[in-house]
C-alpha cells in the first residue's frame, strides 16, 4: 500500500499539470480563427476599411514573431509559471474587451494585447513541457498540439453560429466567448504559479542558454528555417485553399467543407506524428514522410483539381500539416534543459514566423501576377522540397547544449516526480 501511494501522487500531479497545459493550448488559436467568419460583420459595424481588415488578418503571424524575441527576457524576469499566468490573463482580458469597443483603433490595440499574450504562450509551452514532462516530450507535445487543433477548429466553426443566434451585433458575443475561455484558465494558473514560485525556478536553473547563443549554432538556424517553411505551408493553405477550390468551380459551402477537412485531418495526424517523434530513429522518416505528402497533394491538384480526387488531395495535405506538432516537439527533443528549450523555442519561432508571414502574402501576389494557381502551387512544391532537406538536417544535429559545448546537468530537468 505504501509503495503505491507515491505512484498515485506522481500520477495525480502529472494529470493535473497536463490539464493546466491543455487549457492554455486550446486557447492559442480560436481568438484568431474566429475573426475570419465574422470579418464582414466586424468591418461593417466598425466601418473598417479593406486595408485595415488586411492588417487585422496579418497581425497574428507578425505579432508571434515579434513577441517571440522578447519572451526569453520575460521568462528571466517573471519566471516560467508566473509568465504563463500573466500571458493567459492578458490574452483573456484583451480578447474579452475588444469586441465591445466601437472604434477601429481600439479594436486593433486590444487585438494586439490579446495576441501578445498568445505569442508569449507559443514560446512558453514547449518549455513547460520540458519542465514537467522531460521524459515524455513527444507525447505531451502531441496532446497539447491536439488541444491547439481543437481550439483552432472551434473558433472557425462556432464563432459565426454563435453570432447568428444572437442576431444584431452578434459578432461581439461570438468573439467574446474566446476571451472568456481564456480567462477560465486564470484561477488554475494562479494555483500553479504559487506551487512553483519564482525563487524555486531560479534555484533549478542549470546552465545559461541565451537567444544569442542559439543564433551561433547550426541547429538554431536549421530549426528556424524548418519551422518557418512548415508554417509558411500551413498559413498559405489556410489562407488560400478555400479560394483556390472556389476558382476551380466548387461552391462556397463545398470550399468551406474542404478547408474544414484539411484542418480536421491534421489533428490526429499531428498527434500520432509528435508522439512517435520522441523515438530518435523515426524522426527523419516522419519529417520526410509528412512533408512528401505536400508534394503529392500539390501535384494532384495541378493534375486533377476537380471531381472526387480533390478529397484525396485535401486529406493528404491535411495529414502533411501534422508536421507542425513535430516541429514543436523537436524544440524540446533537441534541447536538454528547460533554459535551452526556452531559448531554442524563442529563436525558432521569432525567425520562423517571419518566414511564415511570406506565405499567404506571397501566394496572393503571385496569383495576382499570373492570374492562376499553377505558379503559386509550383512555388509551394519547391519550398516543400527544401523543407524535406532542412528537416532531415535538423534531426541529424546534436542537442543544443552539446552544439554549444555546454555540459548540461541532465538528472531531471522536470519536476514531474513531485507530489
Amino acid at each position: 500500500m505504501n509503495s503505491e501511494t507515491p505512484n498515485k501522487r506522481v500520477l495525480g500531479y502529472s494529470a493535473a499539470m497536463m490539464i493546466a497545459l491543455l487549457l492554455p493550448a486550446f486557447n492559442l488559436r480560436p481568438g484568431i480563427t474566429g475573426v475570419g467568419p465574422v470579418l464582414a460583420e466586424i468591418t461593417e459595424s466598425l466601418s473598417m476599411s479593406a486595408t485595415v481588415a488586411g492588417v487585422l488578418t496579418a497581425m497574428p503571424v507578425v505579432t508571434f514573431g515579434v513577441f517571440a524575441l522578447a519572451t526569453p527576457a520575460l521568462v528571466s524576469w517573471f519566471g516560467l509559471h508566473r509568465l504563463t499566468l500573466i500571458s493567459i490573463t492578458v490574452t483573456g482580458l484583451g480578447l474579452t474587451i475588444r469586441p465591445w469597443v466601437d472604434h477601429v483603433g481600439w479594436f486593433i490595440v486590444l487585438t494586439s494585447v490579446g495576441l501578445s499574450g498568445l505569442a508569449t504562450l507559443n514560446v512558453i509551452l514547449p518549455s513547460l513541457v520540458k519542465r514537467h514532462f522531460a521524459n515524455k516530450v513527444g507525447f505531451a507535445t502531441a496532446l497539447y498540439t491536439t488541444a491547439m487543433g481543437l481550439g483552432l477548429t472551434a473558433g472557425a466553426l462556432l464563432t459565426y453560429p454563435i453570432a447568428a443566434r444572437v442576431g444584431a451585433e452578434g459578432w461581439r458575443f461570438g468573439l467574446t466567448v474566446w476571451g472568456i475561455t481564456a480567462l477560465v484558465c486564470v484561477p488554475i494558473w494562479i494555483v500553479v504559479s504559487l506551487r512553483f514560485p519564482r525563487a524555486k525556478e531560479a534555484a533549478n536553473k542549470r546552465i545559461p542558454v541565451s537567444f544569442r547563443s542559439v543564433a551561433q549554432t547550426r541547429l538554431g538556424w536549421l530549426m528556424a528555417l524548418f519551422f518557418g517553411l512548415q508554417s509558411l505551408q500551413a498559413y498559405a493553405l489556410f489562407g488560400w485553399f478555400a479560394q483556390m477550390n472556389r476558382d476551380a468551380g466548387f461552391s462556397a459551402s463545398s470550399a468551406s467543407v474542404l478547408l474544414a477537412t484539411l484542418s480536421f485531418a491534421s489533428v490526429p495526424a499531428g498527434f500520432v506524428a509528435a508522439w512517435l517523434a520522441s523515438r530518435e530513429q523515426l524522426q527523419g522518416r516522419i519529417v520526410v514522410g509528412l512533408t512528401s505528402l505536400y508534394l503529392i497533394g500539390y501535384v494532384g491538384i495541378l493534375l486533377a483539381p476537380t471531381g472526387n480526387w480533390i478529397w484525396a488531395w485535401t486529406l493528404l495535405l491535411g495529414v502533411g500539416l501534422g508536421v507542425f506538432p513535430v516541429a514543436l516537439a523537436l524544440i524540446g527533443l533537441k534541447s536538454q534543459t528547460v533554459e535551452g528549450t526556452a531559448a531554442l523555442s524563442a529563436f525558432t519561432q521569432s525567425i520562423g514566423y517571419g518566414i511564415a508571414a511570406l506565405g499567404p502574402f506571397g501566394m496572393g501576389v503571385i496569383h495576382d501576377i499570373t492570374g492562376g494557381w499553377t505558379t503559386p502551387l509550383c512555388v509551394l512544391i519547391a519550398l516543400a522540397s527544401v523543407q524535406i532537406v532542412i528537416g532531415w538536417l535538423v534531426v541529424k544535429q546534436p542537442h543544443l547544449e552539446v552544439a554549444q559545448g555546454l555540459k548540461a546537468s541532465l538528472g531531471r530537468p522536470s519536476e514531474s516526480n513531485e507530489g
